[in-house]
């Protein structure tokens, strides 16, 4: 899926500095530290599991740069790599029970759409503090990432250790272990390696989003905007178990309310031959080539869904988001209900199906707190109230919805009125409505089965 546009830099952000050492702007220290540049080495045997191919015996890298020198770096990394890759990204996301998104590519992919994302996303991957991202290859075995704190991570086989010896030597990084002929570094009693290279994360440090998304400049896309259109562009899905409801710590956590975007492809428009009928064949079918919708496509209007194809009054269709809160006791049950939400609404896709590429497509899907659910259905509309400076409350659904009125749905549960306080997620001791409370007891309670409890478009 090409880009819609580039992502910008915060110009008002001010990049941290110690001692002509520069900080990524997405992730900088709030305690002293002394960062050192250069990299370290350890020896890895063999290993693997049932999911992965045994990792043969490897070298791996940790390097530290500065922020300027961090892409020339990765760039020389990347050009190692073989034709076709797996490609890699760890986000920073708005689940309540997992701290980061990790997202793979289960087939291999052309390390040209690595090439496309970084040069569209640039200032996401190189500097934004809520991701890191990487790729790896069998043959030959090569594994690289850049991680949120952007400490570069190199794993090879013992093979290729000079030439990687080599690049380093050619960007002038020392080994901050010194020169061990076995490749291990030297340890303290506890295990932790001697020489490290302290960045941020040595730390108290904070984590930051970078990229500039104002109301006035609804083209520009935020972190989780970026974060659709590189899974979609690197075929990576969400590498979690989809049939159990864990969180980081491995607790099954049962039912739990999830907040779910769906998004709503337009419909293809039909080919009408000059002075003649409709032929009933899309352009896709005929093999003529689509363009892409954009940020810029004026939206259509509210009263008109999905299914409204062609132009009227100028109006182009375009991609529509749709919200679903849900129940559910896992991830795919998560998805079966959001998605047959989106199929509910007024104007909604007359269908799902998972090998259709134009069927609507499940983008994120976060658990909440039962206080968020509380809000949300509360309000009826958005994010939770909180902390809304937060550089994580920018929404896929930005670059459709941003500065724009929601359009409310019907399914499921309906959306109780608030006339009195609306709940606040961040007090967890705010009393709940009681159609609400009634409402979550009966939907989260345990072996309860999987709800809608509130649907609508967000534009």
């Amino acid at each position: 899926m090409p880009p819609m546009h580039r992502c910008l830099l915060n110009p008002a952000l001010e990049r941290v500095r110690v001692n002509g050492f520069a900080f990524p702007l997405g992730v900088y220290p709030v305690e002293p530290v002394a960062p050192r540049t250069g990299f370290t080495v350890d020896f890895e045997p063999a290993d693997g599991d049932e999911e992965w191919e045994e990792w043969p015996d490897r070298y791996v890298y940790e390097i530290l740069v500065s922020a300027e020198r961090l892409k020339p770096l990765c760039s020389a990394v990347l050009s190692l790599l073989p034709g076709r890759v797996y490609p890699i990204l760890d986000v920073l996301g708005n689940d309540a029970f997992r701290e980061i998104d990790p997202y793979i590519a289960y087939e291999l992919v052309g390390v040209e759409s690595l090439y496309d994302g970084l040069r569209w996303y640039e200032p996401f991957l190189f500097e934004d503090g809520l991701c890191g991202f990487g790729a790896m290859s069998e043959d030959p075995f090569m594994y690289l990432f850049l991680d949120e704190h952007k400490v570069l991570t190199i794993r090879v086989e013992t093979a290729a250790r000079e030439r990687i010896d080599r690049l380093l030597s050619a960007f002038d990084l020392p080994n901050l272990a010194g020169d061990e002929k076995e490749g291990q570094r030297p340890r303290r009693a506890d295990g932790h390696p001697l020489a490290e290279g302290m960045a941020a994360d040595a730390v108290s440090h904070e984590h930051r989003s970078v990229l500039l998304t104002p109301e006035d400049r609804p083209e520009l896309p935020g972190p989780e905007e970026v974060t659709e259109a590189l899974v979609d562009l690197w075929g990576m899905t969400l590498n979690i178990d989809v049939e159990r409801n864990l969180d980081d710590d491995g607790r099954d956590l049962g039912v739990t309310g999830w907040r779910c975007l769906v998004r709503v492809e337009p419909p293809m428009p039909e080919v009408v031959e000059a002075g003649g009928p409709s032929t009933g064949a899309s352009a896709k079918e005929l093999g003529e080539p689509m363009a892409a919708p954009t940020a810029t496509t004026k939206a259509a209007p509210a009263s008109a869904g999905p299914s409204d194809s062609g132009e009227k009054g100028g109006e182009v269709p375009r991609v529509r988001y749709a919200e679903a809160l849900v129940a559910a006791k896992s991830w795919r049950e998560a998805e079966d209900l959001a998605l047959r939400a989106a199929t509910e609404l007024p104007g909604g896709p007359r269908h799902t199906s998972p090998t259709d590429e134009d069927s609507p497509r499940l983008v994120a899907a976060d658990r909440l707190w039962r206080r968020e659910v509380v809000a949300l259905l509360s309000r009826g509309a958005g994010r939770p109230a909180g902390n809304q400076n937060s550089p994580q409350s920018s929404t896929p659904e930005a670059h459709t919805a941003r500065g724009q009125d929601a359009v409310p749905g019907e399914a499921g549960q309906p959306s109780p009125a608030s006339d009195g306080p609306v709940a606040d997620p961040e007090d967890p001791h705010q009393p709940e409505p009681p159609e609400i409370a009634g409402l979550l007891d009966e939907a989260l309670a345990n072996g309860a089965d999987g709800r809608i409890l509130r649907s609508r478009w967000l534009e």
